[in-house]
């Protein structure tokens, strides 16, 4: 039988429904309800009852689908050498958690959402798949106007550590993040688009990019600054391999510029190099890492323990997490388990930079963007290894690459026996 390229026919309902599941994640619901959720909000407790009651309907919703869909998860999992692995011991780290039952929970929590975005990245193809996300986007940028209005204290490039964003739609940075994937989704979904359709989904892209300059977000600027220099990196090694030397050298320039401009840039934005304080966090966090270095703190273990209290004090502000996906693997599951699950993605970034080449399909080549944004995201939130959070979803959206990738590789070479 030929292999066939991963197809661009789309099923709308399909596209809908995960952009809905995407929406119920990234928490625009419940937010206006209970006074606003973010790390800074008084009243913890009772947002993170009913986060948890949203996404105990979402665990259901997506264990149900993945059944209904068990043939593309089971092509997407066959496709990851690495990740039994890493899940084996991921389980066997839960064992040395303060609450091997909680970690245990968490680890599966975790399972379901990757395994739903791989089976939905297949269910749906590329393009379905930057649909889903680009609809989510528009909501969010739809929500986020409607509550800059009727908020008065909606102030985008304001430092939340004040307080004065408590009440509104999404802290800032989270929604730059929110963003950010969907900005991406829409450029590539437009790019491979038909002429005769691209109009509306231009406009598109241009309300989610000043949607995203309006957040004003040193993180997201941080991020953009990172894909830039990885983007810059690989033309300008391209270009020089090939023989291109003015576009290699341009690219490096550009790259140089980057990394010089960065404290200039966030100095305009009324910012530091902290990152909105990420920084001191992870120094603060790194002696937990040297003290068990191999092994962690036990899946979902750091922040059950007692040492893990005084940080938010030692801060100013509360941070329940690492805020960077690879700090958090090293707390939790130690070098061993964040270098399994480092390798897990080195296939995936393969994958996605086989994507990237001219005369390639826009939509395939923006799913593997998607995946190397997802991986510099993880450098500024903890959005690897952590349950409850929607970027897992991205994250197993990206496993379905190498399926794609190898078929597309397949398909090209039939194709050439043919001709010859």
């Amino acid at each position: 039988m030929t292999p066939q390229k991963p197809t661009n026919a789309v099923d709308p309902s399909a596209v809908w429904g995960v952009a809905l599941i995407l929406l119920a994640a990234t928490a625009p619901l419940y937010p206006l309800l209970i006074h606003g959720w973010s790390e800074w909000n008084t009243d913890y407790t009772a947002v993170q009852q009913a986060r948890r009651m949203v996404w105990a309907l979402l665990y259901l919703c997506m264990a149900i689908q993945i059944w209904r869909w068990r043939e593309a998860a089971r092509r997407v999992l066959l496709a990851q050498p690495v990740l039994l692995f890493a899940a084996a011991w991921f389980a066997a780290s839960c064992l040395w958690s303060p609450s091997p039952l909680k970690g245990g929970v968490a680890l599966v929590q975790y399972a379901i959402i990757l395994v739903f975005g791989g089976a939905a990245a297949m269910r749906l193809g590329p393009l379905g798949l930057l649909g889903s996300i680009r609809l989510m986007g528009l909501v969010v940028v739809a929500a986020s106007a409607v509550m800059a209005v009727v908020a008065p204290l909606y102030a985008f490039g304001q430092h939340v550590n004040t307080g004065a964003l408590r009440g509104i739609y999404i802290e800032k940075n989270h929604l730059a993040q929110v963003l950010s994937y969907a900005f991406v989704a829409a450029l590539f979904e437009a790019a491979a688009a038909p002429r005769e359709g691209r109009a509306r989904l231009w406009l598109g892209v241009g309300a989610i990019a000043a949607a995203l300059v309006a957040a004003r977000s040193s993180v997201a600027l941080g991020q953009l600054l990172l894909g830039g220099a990885l983007a810059l990196s690989v033309v300008g090694l391209a270009g020089l391999r090939y023989g291109g030397w003015a576009v290699g050298a341009a690219a490096l320039a550009g790259l140089a510029a980057l990394g010089a401009t960065l404290p200039a840039t966030l100095a305009a934005l009324g910012e530091d190099m902290t990152l909105n304080g990420r920084t001191e966090l992870w120094a603060l966090l790194w002696p937990h890492v040297e003290a068990r270095p191999l092994i962690g703190h036990g899946f979902f273990g750091f922040w059950s323990r007692p040492e893990a209290a005084s940080i938010p004090d030692v801060l100013g502000w509360n941070a329940r997490g690492a805020h960077n996906g690879w700090i958090t693997a090293l707390l939790t599951t130690g070098v061993i388990g964040a270098g399994l699950w480092a390798l897990h993605w080195s296939f995936i970034v393969a994958a996605a930079l086989r994507t990237l080449r001219p005369g390639g399909d826009a939509a395939l080549a923006g799913c593997g963007a998607l995946a190397i944004a997802h991986l510099v995201w993880s450098m500024f939130e903890a959005n690897q290894l952590t349950q409850m959070n929607w970027q897992g979803l991205i994250a197993g959206a990206a496993m379905a690459l190498p399926v794609w990738a190898r078929a597309g590789a397949a398909a090209r070479r039939s194709a050439a026996r043919a001709v010859g």
